[in-house]
């Protein structure tokens, strides 16, 4: 386990998250927003004229139109990721605590299976 620097990181801050403190991680929060043509939707807007006078509003227009060419419409994504506020970038580079802790759950399970097949 010494050997693997990210193993060795995870049994620090276990042995820290016992003794000590909890883990400090943080969250990496990214939103793409990206607009997308729709020729499917139509835009309807209307036209208000007023007129005004000498007293006060003489003709109110009103008109409905109708836009025949294509609307935005919008798109948001969101992405959450936690990471490990300690560990070197030379160790994982992208940091994640999910994608780390399945590899080391990975690696741990190979290590229990050598042991079963070496004694029994």
């Amino acid at each position: 386990m010494k050997g693997d620097k990210v193993m060795h990181f995870l049994v620090k801050q276990r042995n820290l998250s016992i003794h000590q403190r909890p883990v400090s991680t943080h969250i990496h929060h990214s939103t793409i927003y990206t607009p997308q043509l729709n020729d499917l939707t139509k835009l309807n807007t209307f036209q208000l004229v007023a007129e005004f006078g000498d007293a006060g509003v003489k003709n109110i227009q009103l008109t409905r139109e109708t836009d025949t060419g294509e609307v935005l419409q919008d798109e948001l994504t969101s992405d959450v990721t936690w990471v490990f506020d300690e560990m070197p970038n030379s160790y994982a580079p992208e940091n994640n605590v999910i994608s780390i802790c399945e590899d080391h759950f990975t690696k741990l399970e190979q290590i229990v299976n050598e042991c079963e097949t070496k004694f029994v």
